[in-house]
């Protein structure tokens, strides 16, 4: 198997298992924050969304002007690393606008996965990051983070009082 063909069955299999862990989660707990918790899954969806992004697409293959119909910059502002998740909904999109978001990176990122070349992969990032050196790295990290942020999910699925999903 080659590196891109694990990448790819990687990227859908996070993907499925996120989506395993969203299914039938009432659009009131999406931005439920619960006691002493800082988050909440609206947040976590959009995070994993600008993870996705900025380490399987940024990286890899850098910005590009059309990135803006991609990911909007105010999604990216209001999800990046460091933001603070704020419990009310309309400091944010709708739900059906994150989630349309998270679906379109992860289909571009299956549509580009394939031209990138092994040379690509054992490039040096742009940016320095404790996690990885390569960009190969930075995918992985990308897949790695989006099962991170999924069982934080999970978490605040039950902290809101749901039954465990598996």
């Amino acid at each position: 198997m080659s590196r891109i063909e694990l990448l790819t069955e990687n990227f859908r299999s996070v993907r499925r298992y996120t989506n395993m862990v969203i299914d039938g989660i009432s659009p009131d707990d999406w931005f439920r924050v619960p006691d002493a918790c800082p988050t909440h899954i609206a947040w976590q969806i959009g995070h994993i969304t600008i993870g996705n992004y900025g380490l399987a697409l940024a990286i890899p293959r850098g910005d590009r002007p059309d990135d803006v119909e991609l990911v909007p910059l105010s999604f990216r502002e209001q999800f990046a690393r460091g933001s603070t998740p704020d419990a009310d909904p309309t400091a944010y999109p709708s739900i059906e606008l994150i989630t349309s978001t998270f679906n379109r990176v992860h289909d571009q990122i299956l549509a580009e996965l394939p031209t990138f070349t092994d040379e690509l992969l054992d490039d040096s990032p742009p940016l320095e990051h404790p996690m990885f050196s390569t960009k190969f790295g930075s995918l992985l990290w990308s897949i790695q983070h989006g099962y991170t942020h999924a069982g934080q999910i999970s978490l605040l699925y039950r902290l809101n009082g749901g039954t465990p999903r598996f």
